[in-house]
């Protein structure tokens, strides 16, 4: 099998997979120590409570430290965009510190963990302690308490970081950031804070009543981008400083307008020899009030702006957003593929190179075996970016029950519509994983904005895997696996997108999943197929009978793959009215509810089409669980055209092999793990070399 394998990739593989590792350890000494991942060279490793374990290795030389604060969902999404500029633009590592909040760590830590960014380092720092030391300040901005947190990173960052660049998530880089870093040179001995003046009139008091206004120097300067030099700041015992200025501000003000800012200006009014200014174009501001012959872009050598700063509530919306390019710049960089960003940097005089599957040689035979080859036809060896919770998620428990059960299906863009319609029946959380590119992500936050069904939901979790190339086969059962690890809820209904549950399914089984024992026990929802594109989908179990005997609605696949779903007894099930236990069968698929606590993952090996469910359900049998069929709860299927990973199932024999091959495998891993006595009863374990 090898040779006929090996002869027919060197023709198929020419779709090129690119080959990454990843690499951070999250490190947090007491107190005063950031979470720290390095991506060198990560090796990640599923453990059973979903966190992540991940070698350490030696960060960069000669880095540039970036400072950003990040809280919340939508900033999460900003910093992506922004970085995205940054690293397209760079020719240094980097070292990002991130003050985080409990949802953004989230987010973020699994997205450096899997968008794999070569010499770049990333901390972070809880705003747990941090928060109390700000909160006195009374602060009217629109980012609120976090927009005065900047005036503590002098304090937190390590005292081995000399200097740093502070960056709001609203900014997009337009140059290399190497460039900014190089006016730490042009600072003189007491200057120890870089700053573009203000290009609105704020600060001279035309815009506010005059006693509102904190003080500042002229126009003022725009915090948005800042160059710390850290060692003089706490030279001059930074922290006394600005505390001692706000506090004598605040007897005559009552708050800050513009958080940090506000703060910054007032510091520099008293000690103008702390600052640098820097040319306005790297930080052009593009509020509602910003002029423009404050900032004469055409007058410097290159003639564009190295950084646009959408510093207005408005953002991308603002009356000055198209100004030389920018909101067309912005689209670029949400739009462009962020696996285009990993190319190593020439560091320390050493150029790391990452190897590419398209310079693979096939004509070895000696070099590579089946598995390796396998891999390279069914699997994309490359690692996906995922960004959890892409939309703000809310979730309540129930008032009234301790019991609730999230709703787990993965997609990809084109099935939005279909997600829609499953949502219509299913009022209870949704945890979904959407397989996606960066061009094709942007359109989610506007389907959901133009959707009756969906607008209003805040219990679903959209989670958003990103493709590496056009070619990356469907990761099937990596969606999966992140879409039941964000479930927020005791219990999950595992399920695919093109089902429709029947209504009220999701607060029958709140009922029956209440009332029941659920230590080790699979509950089946019988899956049904229509027979008809545009059918509706029956209301109760007698609408159903109904319908299957006039031959309108079948049991799922019956015609074509009975044995997936045979041992739900179909029969029996329009009979019943108690729960009845089925018998695992060979090829059994069925859809279930689960207490996730004790839900195996499932095999992320399996991707594309083909027994990415048998083998999950095989685990569960050889884990001992009992499958418990519901007598009054269904899912019906909704016809569609056929996936392209089905029709390479169907006609190519070599993608056929190597499933067969990741199965043996996969029954000799059961067969292990389970000590099942029956070596043979999920398949014979024939010989995979």
């Amino acid at each position: 099998m090898r040779t006929k394998l090996k002869r027919k990739l060197s023709i198929l593989t020419l779709v090129a997979f690119l080959i990454f590792l990843v690499n951070f350890w999250p490190t947090r000494s007491p107190e005063v120590s950031p979470r720290r991942y390095n991506n060198d060279d990560i090796i990640m490793k599923q453990v059973p409570n979903g966190q992540t374990i991940v070698n350490k290795t030696a960060e960069s030389c000669d880095s540039i430290h970036v400072a950003t604060i990040c809280a919340g969902y939508e900033s999460s999404r900003q910093l992506v965009t922004l970085l995205k500029s940054v690293l397209f633009y760079r020719t240094k590592s980097l070292h990002l510190h991130i003050v985080v909040d409990e949802i953004s760590e989230h987010i973020l830590t699994n997205l450096f963990r899997t968008w794999d960014l070569p010499d770049f380092v990333v901390s972070f720092y809880p705003d747990t302690r941090l928060l109390p030391e700000v909160s006195w300040i009374s602060n009217s901005h629109y980012s609120g308490i976090y927009g005065l947190l900047k005036l503590k990173l002098p304090d937190i960052l390590s005292r081995e970081i000399g200097k740093v660049i502070v960056l709001d998530t609203d900014l997009l880089f337009n140059h290399d950031i190497s460039q900014l870093w190089g006016f730490f040179s042009e600072f003189s001995d007491r200057q120890c804070i870089g700053l573009v003046e203000n290009l609105s009139e704020w600060y001279l008091g035309t815009m506010l009543v005059s006693e509102d206004v904190w003080p500042a120097i002229g126009r003022g300067f725009n915090t948005g981008v800042m160059l710390l030099d850290l060692d003089l700041l706490k030279e001059s015992n930074w922290g006394a400083l600005w505390t001692g200025v706000t506090k004598e501000v605040l007897l005559t003000h009552q708050q800050t307008q513009l958080a940090d800012q506000d703060v910054l200006n007032a510091v520099i009014y008293y000690n103008p020899h702390l600052v640098h200014k820097l040319p306005c174009v790297w930080n052009y501001q593009l509020s509602n009030n910003m002029r423009e012959e404050f900032c004469r872009v055409e007058d410097f050598d290159d003639e564009r702006a190295k950084v646009y700063h959408w510093n207005s509530p408005e953002k991308q919306q603002s009356k000055h957003s198209h100004t030389h390019g920018a909101n067309n710049l912005y689209q670029r960089f949400l739009d462009l593929n962020g696996a285009l960003v990993k190319e190593p940097l020439i560091r320390c005089g050493k150029n790391k190179k990452k190897l590419s599957a398209i310079n693979v040689d096939y004509d070895d035979e000696d070099d590579e075996d089946t598995e390796d080859l396998c891999q390279k036809l069914i699997q994309s060896t490359s690692l996906h970016r995922i960004h959890l919770y892409y939309i703000p998620f809310v979730y309540n428990n129930r008032p009234d029950s301790s019991v609730d059960v999230t709703l787990v299906v993965q997609l990809s863009m084109d099935r939005l519509t279909t997600l829609e319609k499953l949502c219509k029946n299913w009022p209870g959380p949704v945890s979904v994983a959407i397989f996606t590119s960066d061009q094709d992500a942007q359109s989610l936050p506007v389907f959901i904005e133009q959707s009756l069904v969906l607008v209003t939901r805040t219990n679903i979790g959209y989670h958003l895997v990103f493709q590496s190339t056009h070619d990356d086969i469907f990761p099937i059962n990596l969606l999966r696996n992140i879409a039941l690890q964000q479930a927020t809820t005791e219990f999950v209904f595992l399920c695919d997108v093109d089902f429709m549950p029947m209504p009220h399914l999701y607060t029958y089984l709140l009922s029956i999943l209440a009332e029941s024992d659920t230590d080790k026990k699979a509950f089946i929802v019988p899956a049904f197929e229509s027979l008809y594109y545009r059918a509706d989908i029956p209301k109760t179990k007698s609408e159903l009978l109904d319908l299957y005997k006039e031959e309108r609605v079948t049991s799922f696949r019956s015609y074509v793959w009975e044995q997936g779903h045979a041992p739900t007894n179909f029969t029996r099930w329009f009979q019943s009215d108690s729960p009845y236990t089925a018998k695992w069968q060979k090829d059994f698929e069925p859809y279930i509810a689960i207490r996730k606590d004790i839900c195996p993952y499932y095999d992320k090996q399996f991707a594309g089409f083909g027994w990415n469910k048998v083998t999950h359900i095989m685990e569960l049998d050889a884990a001992g669980f009992e499958f418990v069929v519901l007598p009054h709860g269904f899912i019906v299927h909704i016809p569609h055209e056929p996936s392209i990973y089905l029709m390479r199932y169907r006609s190519h024999k070599l993608y056929r092999e190597c499933l067969h091959w990741y199965k043996l495998n996969f029954v000799k891993y059961l067969t292990e793990t389970y000590n099942i006595e029956d070596p043979d009863k999920y398949g014979k374990l024939a010989n995979i070399d």
